[in-house]
């Protein structure tokens, strides 16, 4: 395991299971571990691409008060958690969405008028 998880974390988590008090081996530990950062990173590339789509979009599809939500910068991406980034793509989503509901509704009541 060395050089995917620190040496030092597997040496607590071994000394944790011979005391005990937890039920995994160091080796699916560390496995689990790995599979969750692996997880994690295909979950945050996704959400940025998806970003990436909904800024080339531009100002299609969003009222105007919702614009604010374009003066982000890609490049902060790096510096932001994934939380941070799944609120924003889905603040643009719902943006989006409500524009068009609200569009869809004007539509509906004229040709109804």
């Amino acid at each position: 395991m060395e050089g995917m998880i620190s040496v030092e974390v597997a040496k607590v988590q071994s000394e944790m299971e011979e005391a005990g008090q937890c039920k995994l081996t160091v080796k699916s530990w560390c496995a689990g571990l790995v599979v969750s950062g692996e997880q994690a990173v295909h979950w945050k590339e996704t959400i940025r691409a998806e970003l990436e789509y909904q800024m080339s979009l531009g100002e299609n599809g969003l009222a105007e008060e919702d614009r604010y939500l374009l003066e982000h910068n890609l490049d902060d991406l790096d510096h932001s958690t994934g939380e941070d980034q799944a609120i924003w793509l889905l603040a643009l989503k719902a943006a989006r969405k409500a524009r068009q509901l609200r569009e869809n509704r004007r539509n509906t009541a004229a040709a109804e008028g």
